[in-house]
C-alpha cells in the first residue's frame, strides 16, 4: 500500500470523490467477499489485492471529502471525528468478526463483508453524488496565503 499509493493518487485525483469513495468500498467489498470463494493461496493474494487497491483509492480521498464537508472552522473537529470513527472500526471489527465467523462460519463473515462493501459503495455513491448536485465543493478550499 504504501508503495502504490502516490500511484493511486495520481489514477484518482481527477476523478469526483464520490466514485473513487463507491469504487473504493466495491474493491474493499468484493476482495473481502471472494475470499469466501478461494482456497490457493495464489488466491488469497488476488483477493489481498482488490481490497488493498481499494484502501489505496479510500485513503486518497476520504480525508479531502471530509474536511470539504466541513465549515472552515470545525475542519479540525471534524477530522477528529472521522479518525475516531475508523479507530472504532479497528476496534469493534476483530470481535464482531470473530463472533459472526463463530456464529456462522466464514463464509457467511465473506458474504457479509461482500454485502457490506455494496451497501456502502451504493450508498457513498448516492449521497455524494447529491452532495454535489447540490452544489457542495468536490474539495477544500485552498488555504488563503500566509504573510
Amino acid at each position: 500500500m504504501v508503495l502504490l499509493q502516490p500511484l493511486g493518487v495520481r489514477l484518482t485525483e481527477r476523478a469526483a470523490p464520490a466514485r473513487v469513495l463507491a469504487l473504493a468500498a466495491l474493491l474493499v467489498g468484493a476482495g473481502y467477499g471472494a475470499t469466501a470463494l478461494v482456497r490457493t493461496p495464489l488466491g488469497y493474494a488476488a483477493t489481498i489485492a482488490i481490497w488493498t487497491s481499494g484502501e489505496i483509492a479510500f485513503a486518497g480521498v476520504g480525508a479531502t471529502v471530509v474536511a470539504s464537508l466541513a465549515p472552515a472552522d470545525l475542519r479540525g473537529a471534524y477530522q477528529g471525528a472521522y479518525m475516531m470513527m475508523w479507530a472504532l472500526a479497528f476496534f469493534l471489527a476483530p470481535a464482531l468478526g470473530g463472533g459472526a465467523m463463530d456464529a456462522f462460519g466464514s463464509r457467511a463473515l465473506w458474504a457479509g463483508c461482500f454485502g457490506l462493501g455494496l451497501l456502502s459503495g451504493g450508498l457513498h455513491g448516492a449521497f455524494l453524488s447529491g452532495l454535489a448536485r447540490a452544489g457542495a465543493p468536490a474539495a477544500p478550499a485552498p488555504a488563503p496565503p500566509s504573510t
